[in-house]
């Protein structure tokens, strides 16, 4: 997903529950299959600056944490790096 609609669903759903204690954690994929087809088209071509704006755009849109999804053992070091870099970026490590 691009960081614009990770940002403007994050900030819809803030908007949505305003009010309310109910906090909103967006999921972002890391390296998940997409279903493409030929099978060495499977990943989703993530990158560490690319996580890592998608991360920015989540909190921008005033989320209170973040699901970082899929199985850990399918993740490249490098992309999650981007995570780390983006939750360094904002203070929050």
């Amino acid at each position: 997903m691009s960081p614009d609609y990770v940002y403007r669903e994050t900030k819809r759903s803030v908007e949505g529950v305003a009010g309310a204690k109910t906090q909103i954690w967006p999921g972002i994929d890391v390296d998940i299959p997409s279903g493409s087809i030929p099978p060495e088209a499977h990943v989703m071509k993530c990158t560490p600056e690319g996580t890592k704006a998608v991360v920015l755009a989540a909190y921008r849109g005033g989320a209170q944490g973040l699901v970082i999804s899929r199985k850990y053992s399918e993740m490249t070091l490098a992309n999650l790096g981007g995570v780390g870099a983006a939750l360094r970026e904002l203070k929050l490590v």
